[in-house]
């Protein structure tokens, strides 16, 4: 019996892809729970919560504050070790570019259309691991942390701000209105008095 008629090439990439991670998400994953403090058990256990509803509202919240990056990195060596399937003459994305510059002999422009598609896909990946991060910080953070698209409108406000003369928005916190101003009121030497 042939092995290719009970797996085919794409389940045998899923698992064998599959199988690798498994066991550092297990790992990852038991790590993060063992990660919360006992005294969070004992607190809810001491409020009389149930253990389920214990563990989905009080410990995974808390776990997932270091479950998720370590999981969003092994996701993206995960992407860029799909390349390994070429093995199989599976049709992802390594094996189709070595495919087309065997047939048209353009190796290294096909290798950069490679390296920026995954440049794409690990980026959009990041965007969405610090998102998911920002979000499960919530609980341990007084404020979080700004996103960079809300730096980015500030720091344009504070130049404006700085170039017009006018006041700042009060949406912009304290602490941009003061990077805009540094120079103002703050002594500098010259070349001159010395």
């Amino acid at each position: 019996m042939d092995t290719l008629s009970i797996v085919g090439k794409f389940g045998a990439a899923v698992l064998g892809l599959g199988l690798s991670q498994a066991a550092y998400s297990a790992e990852i994953v038991r790590a993060g729970i063992l990660g919360v403090d006992q005294g969070q058990h004992e607190a809810a256990a001491a409020l009389g919560i149930p253990r389920s509803r214990q563990q989905l509202r009080i410990v995974l919240p808390q776990a997932m504050r270091t479950i998720v990056p370590t999981s969003i990195n092994e996701i993206i060596g995960l992407v860029k070790g799909t390349s390994v399937v070429y093995v199989l003459a599976y049709g992802e994305l390594f094996y189709t570019v070595g495919v087309i510059y065997g047939r048209n002999l353009k190796v290294v422009p096909l290798l950069m259309v490679a390296a920026i598609w995954y440049l794409v896909i690990t980026t959009a990946l990041t965007v969405g691991q610090y998102y998911l991060e920002r979000h499960y910080a919530k609980g341990a953070l007084r404020t979080l942390p700004p996103t960079p698209v809300q730096r980015l409108r500030w720091s344009v406000l504070a130049g404006v701000s700085t170039v017009t003369g006018r006041p700042l928005p009060a949406s912009v916190p304290p602490g941009y209105a003061t990077r805009s101003t540094l120079g103002a009121g703050h002594l500098l030497r010259t070349g001159g008095d010395r």
